[in-house]
């Protein structure tokens, strides 16, 4: 039976500090992609209002003839189309860009095993996963991490699920990035 550390969270600190650089560029390319994506949606709805606002008129004129009170329901209706239109755009958006940020952060994390940092990278989870199951423990390399097995305990410390751990960790700043 496995049983895992009481707060492994913060065994994982200082390998999250040495994460921080690799964070904080990911944060800044996701923000260039963030502002790349938006502005591109922001221009698809502006377009989307333009031809609403096109086809309102068209309606307006017809309706003029029908009576102001259906022309003006015609209108409400077509605007709040518009509107749902125009926020499926962003939020499609927003999940593409949330989407690639997470693989570009999965990638950076697989990355590292090929930097010149990562055996200190390792020696570091290493070192987490012995102080998490015992000074005693058996550690195995995985193709990001170290599994370490000692008495029955077993602690698996990746950098992808670190990073990914930091990321989610981060969603109300990655909020920031729509607002930007």
């Amino acid at each position: 039976m496995s049983v895992v550390a009481t707060d492994p969270a913060a065994a994982l600190d200082p390998v999250r500090a040495a994460l921080d650089p690799v964070r904080a560029a990911l944060l800044a390319d996701a923000r260039r992609d963030a502002a790349r994506l938006l502005a591109a949606a922001d221009g698809e709805v502006e377009a989307i209002r333009r031809r609403t606002a096109d086809e309102c008129d068209r309606i307006r004129r017809d309706a003029r003839a029908r009576g102001e009170a259906e022309a003006q329901e015609t209108l409400e209706t077509e605007r709040a189309h518009a509107r749902r239109r125009g926020r499926a755009v962003v939020l499609r958006a927003r999940g593409d860009v949330y989407q690639e940020l997470r693989g570009r952060v999965r990638e950076a994390a697989r990355a590292l095993h090929e930097t010149a940092d990562y055996p200190a990278l390792h020696a570091r989870l290493a070192e987490e996963a012995r102080a998490v199951v015992g000074a005693d423990a058996q550690v195995t390399e995985t193709p990001d991490g170290v599994v370490a097995e000692a008495h029955g305990h077993r602690a698996v410390l990746s950098l992808t699920a670190v990073a990914e751990d930091v990321l989610e960790r981060m969603g109300p700043d990655l909020e920031r990035l729509w607002s930007a």
